[in-house]
Order: structure tokens, then C-alpha cells, then sequence
């Protein structure tokens, strides 16, 4: 009997594992799968166990999201700018007793101050995207917005580095924020049971009624787009309102690496066009063939019609003497050389298209 392969099944250890708990979620209800944080992906482990995970984590899509996700942030850039301003004051008042004291700390609050700035941006950014989704705008509405801002705040270096533009904003909501609110859900709610609440055009929140369809539906979306957005507005009405908005460490290096998201799913989506054109192609070569096939079997056929009409007439006109049943004869047997001569034409092109179809 031939051998069939064993299912593998989830080991709870593997979350405990320093490098694979980051990223490695298991399923509750399904211990032959697994999931990655990072790329919102419930995948199987089949026959090869922990080998699939490794698979996993070499894939370069998974490397690019973990190499943001989890890059290594110096503590300073946690502080507030009052404990960096302390910390470089009271350096400074024992100068006497530590001067490379001072200078660790002065250097550190110095090159810090850049992510601190760059954490106000993407709070910024972060803010202006939840205010579209939560008063329905188009994402078109952030055309000119950096430009505003810049005008209307020269002084302020959020407003200088601020870049929210249309399709930043898009992709921020569908790649950014949406993906960080999924992982929220994940552990309250099965998958397959919360996208269809997401899809469904009757009541998203059960108990509270959910009944912003119409207002965020908007002209040639994407149906990720209006997934994206149907989510951030549920979780703009569960905290109360944009400025109750929790906007976490966790939330910010979700919508950096959108990004890099937004560019994998642009490079998927021209992948899958080629190969459904390649696809489309191959099947409009088979259906070439098939209409060669049935090409030279109606020439066949027509062939064997006249070659019996020609012996009947040959024999009619043997037995009655009438020559004009040989005329008849001669006529349908030009006839049939010509259909013996576009059957053999047919036949070359229709081995000229198999050879290329197999190539």
C-alpha cells in the first residue's frame, strides 16, 4: 500500500521559543495550522511540523515586515522630552563627579531627539487618518493637506514633516491600522466569523448595531479598502471617539511598515495578472486547438460522404448506361481531392499550435 503522509500538529512550546513567540500565533481550534502576526497569515503545517514554520519565517515577505516590526529602539526614544531634559540637567549638576556621565546622556537625548519628532508625525498622520474615516471623507481629501498645514503652522516641525497624502492615507488605513485592529480581534473572535460580520450589510456589532454601511461606502473602493475602513470606524465608536483612540508604540510601527505592506500586495496583485494573462493565453491556444480538432473531423466526415457518393454514381451509371451519373462522379470526387487538400493544411497548423502549446 502506498504510504500516506501524517498530519503534524501545533506544539505549545513553540510561542515560548524567544525569536518564534514575536511573530507565531496558534490556532485555537485547529492545531494543524498556524498564524503569523506580521503577515495576517493562518497558514498549514501539513507534513512537516516545525519545518513549516521555519519555511515561514525565511520568506522574504515575513523577513521585510519582522526587520520593522522589531527593529531595536534606543530607551530614550520612549522618554517624554521632560525626563530627557532632567536627566541632561541633573547630568550636568554633577559634571564635576562623571564629565563622560554627561556626555553619554547629552549625546543620547541628542540623537534621540529625531525619533521623538518622528513618533509626533506618525501620531499626527495617525490622527488625520482616523478623522477621515470617522467623518466619512474620501481619502482624496488629504490632497493638499501637508501643503495646508505647512502654511497654517510654519513654527511647527510636526506640521513641516507631516506627508499624509492621498494614497499615503489609503494605504495607512488598509495596510497600517487595519492589520493592528485585526490583531486586537483575533483573540476575542474566529476569523472566518468576524470578516463576514465585516462583508455583511446588516449589522456588524450585534449587540449595539453597527450601521455605518451606507455613510463609508465611497465610489470605486476596493473591497480591502472598505473592509479597512468599516473596521477603524467600529473601533473609533468603541473608544468613544478619535481623541479616546489608544495610539500605541505597537499601533505606530504597524503603519510605518504599511509601506512595505502596500508594496508587497501591489508586487501579488501584478504577479497574479501575469499568470491569469499567461493563463488566459494558454487557454485561448487550447481552444484554438480544440477548434482545429473539430475542424478536421467535419472535413473527414465530409470527405467519407463524398467518396461514397462517388462509387454510388459510378455504379449507377455502370448499370444504366447514363453518362451523365459519371459526370456527377468526376465532379464530387474533385471535390473531395479539394477537401483532402485543406484537411492537409489543417492538419499542419494544428500540429504547428500543439508544438508551440507544449513549448
Amino acid at each position: 500500500m502506498p504510504k500516506t503522509s501524517k498530519k503534524t500538529y501545533f506544539d505549545e512550546l513553540w510561542p515560548k521559543d524567544e525569536r518564534l513567540g514575536q511573530w507565531l500565533q496558534q490556532i485555537p481550534k485547529d492545531r494543524t495550522c498556524f498564524r503569523c502576526k506580521l503577515c495576517s497569515k493562518v497558514l498549514k503545517l501539513s507534513n512537516m511540523g516545525i519545518e513549516a514554520i521555519k519555511s515561514h519565517e525565511s520568506n522574504a515577505k515575513h523577513r521585510g515586515l519582522a526587520a520593522v516590526a522589531f527593529a531595536a529602539a534606543p530607551i530614550q526614544s520612549f522618554l517624554q522630552p521632560s525626563t530627557l531634559s532632567s536627566a541632561l540637567a541633573e547630568s550636568q549638576s554633577h559634571a564635576s563627579s562623571s564629565t563622560t556621565e554627561l556626555s553619554i546622556t547629552a549625546t543620547s537625548a541628542a540623537s534621540n531627539l529625531g525619533v521623538f519628532n518622528d513618533d509626533a508625525r506618525t501620531r499626527a498622520e495617525i490622527l488625520w487618518v482616523l478623522k477621515i474615516i470617522d467623518s466619512n471623507y474620501s481619502f482624496n481629501s488629504s490632497e493638499c493637506v501637508p501643503l495646508l498645514l505647512q502654511s497654517m503652522f510654519p513654527d511647527s516641525e510636526v506640521a513641516k514633516n507631516f506627508s499624509c497624502s492621498e494614497s499615503k492615507a489609503r494605504y495607512m488605513a488598509t495596510f497600517g491600522l487595519a492589520p493592528y485592529l485585526l490583531e486586537l480581534l483575533m483573540d476575542k473572535l474566529w476569523m472566518a466569523v468576524r470578516m463576514a460580520l465585516l462583508l455583511s450589510h446588516g449589522q456588524a456589532t450585534i449587540e449595539r448595531g453597527f450601521s455605518v454601511n451606507k455613510e463609508v461606502v465611497i465610489e470605486n473602493q476596493q473591497t480591502k479598502s472598505l473592509i479597512a475602513r468599516r473596521l477603524i470606524k467600529d473601533h473609533i465608536i468603541q473608544a468613544g471617539g478619535i481623541l479616546q483612540v489608544s495610539i500605541t508604540k505597537q499601533m505606530m510601527i504597524s503603519v510605518r511598515s504599511a509601506r512595505s505592506r502596500y508594496s508587497q500586495y501591489l508586487a501579488d496583485k501584478k504577479e497574479c495578472e501575469v499568470k491569469e494573462r499567461a493563463q488566459m493565453k494558454r487557454k485561448a491556444e487550447l481552444d484554438g486547438i480544440e477548434e482545429l480538432r473539430m475542424k478536421t473531423k467535419r472535413l473527414k466526415s465530409d470527405i467519407d460522404a463524398l467518396n461514397i457518393s462517388v462509387k454510388k454514381y459510378a455504379e449507377k451509371c455502370e448499370t444504366t448506361g447514363d453518362l451523365t451519373y459519371i459526370a456527377k462522379s468526376n465532379s464530387l470526387r474533385r471535390t473531395a481531392d479539394e477537401k483532402e487538400e485543406e484537411l492537409k493544411k489543417v492538419n499542419e497548423e494544428l500540429d504547428a499550435k500543439i508544438e508551440k502549446y507544449k513549448q
